[in-house]
């Protein structure tokens, strides 16, 4: 084999492990077949037998080929019951479970709630959201279990995936997990759970979970735990007055104010600058904070200036004294929103909800691209799952496109202002 073969392959699997990390919700625009395609009895033995090259590859080439054959699926599933046990895990295990959630196979069931045992909490991740996506009914209790497990106590992401998987499923075991988790979730899961049971049945109970129970024992046994709704109502009853930056709602317990403040946040909007408004805004969201919260402020603009490297509890003198430093900010220079990210994904602990504002699009740090920079923090945020909120002030264009992009690919949502 010839060094320029060998760099072929590593390069092409290079691609395909940046895909792997970058988030396992693409869009279809981005989406691009890769440059060789494997099928039939190659690609099985490249996915049994193959170098970790080779099994990216034929697992790219599911995407594109035959992805529910039986042959892939059961190869697929060998691969997986080997892996389970492993503390280190290679990407193309982590790809083979997400393209496993597509097989029509019932035995893929059976593997993936396998899966959620695995050593590598991870691999336990990635399961519990093919399960989501597949839907079985059955995968409920596996996911309750999952829940109980030490690596779900230790790792937020796996809780959160644990929760969403329960949302999703189909029937009403799931919704049923998820009434029964509600009086131990705060925050962000407990939003993550109420939320879905809203969309799941049409009901407005928030977050009260004696009336999720009432409505569980007085529901009609014949309710098929069917979607009934894509929207969520405006207002939604919670047991605390929640906290609200620029009118949107923080229900997350640890949370990070990311904001510009780059030099065109010194425009004038109703006799006000924009950097004026952020700071009102900033310091009515952090004086409403409770106190058993942790936060954090990143301000930016060509450098990133956090407050501290690490988020703090919502005391009244830390809360002060946040206060006094976003009152000393000034709006100059240009906007690194993939550095100031990076920066907020780097904090040690956990975090459940980042709020990025900004008023432009990106031009200075490592990263100025739309597409490099969501590839970026959506793979830095894989296994971190951190809800990204996006607020635009004035935003339009490219600038608007990157806020809506990030949001979407990292469980949040984009809210235009102006």
């Amino acid at each position: 084999m010839t060094w320029s073969t060998l760099l072929g392959r590593w390069l092409a699997a290079a691609a395909l492990l940046a895909a792997t990390f970058s988030g396992s919700r693409l869009s279809a625009a981005d989406a691009k077949p890769p440059s060789r395609l494997v099928t039939g009895e190659q690609a099985v033995q490249w996915l049994s037998k193959g170098s970790e090259p080779r099994k990216l590859i034929a697992l790219e080439s599911l995407r594109w080929n035959s992805p529910h054959d039986a042959a892939y699926t059961r190869a697929i599933i060998d691969g997986l019951t080997d892996a389970a046990g492993r503390r280190t895990i290679p990407p193309s295990q982590f790809r083979a479970t997400r393209v496993l959630a597509g097989s029509p196979l019932p035995e893929a069931d059976v593997a993936l709630q396998r899966l959620l045992t695995a050593v590598d909490w991870r691999l336990q991740m990635t399961a519990a959201d093919a399960l989501g996506e597949r839907g079985t009914e059955s995968a409920a209790s596996p996911l309750l279990q999952c829940w109980s497990t030490p690596a779900a106590v230790e790792n937020y992401a796996l809780r959160h995936a644990v929760v969403c998987a329960l949302g999703d499923l189909k029937g009403t075991q799931g919704l049923d997990g998820l009434i029964r988790l509600l009086p131990e979730l705060d925050g962000q899961l407990r939003y993550e759970a109420v939320s879905r049971l809203m969309l799941r049945t049409g009901e407005n109970r928030g977050d009260k979970t004696e009336e999720w129970v009432a409505w569980q024992s007085g529901r009609d046994p014949n309710w098929s735990g069917r979607i009934v709704t894509d929207d969520l109502p405006a207002e939604i009853p919670w047991n605390r007055v929640l906290p609200r930056f620029f009118r949107v709602p923080i229900y997350a317990k640890r949370v990070l104010f990311v904001v510009d403040m780059s030099g065109s946040m010194k425009s004038t909007v109703e006799g006000k600058t924009r950097l004026e408004a952020t700071q009102d805004e900033l310091t009515n969201a952090i004086k409403a904070l409770p106190e058993d919260s942790l936060f954090g402020v990143i301000a930016f603009n060509d450098r990133v200036q956090p407050w501290h490297l690490q988020p703090m509890v919502a005391t009244s003198e830390n809360k002060q004294a946040a206060i006094r430093a976003i009152w000393t900010l000034s709006a100059q220079g240009r906007t690194a929103i993939n550095d100031a990210l990076e920066t907020a994904l780097g904090y040690s602990g956990y975090l459940e909800q980042i709020l990025l504002l900004s008023d432009g699009k990106p031009t200075a740090g490592k990263l100025v691209d739309n597409a490099a920079i969501i590839a970026n923090i959506t793979g830095r945020n894989e296994f971190r799952r951190v809800r990204i909120d996006t607020i635009g002030l004035d935003s339009s264009g490219e600038a608007e496109r990157l806020l809506e992009q990030l949001s979407e690919q990292n469980h949040g949502q984009y809210h235009k202002l102006r």
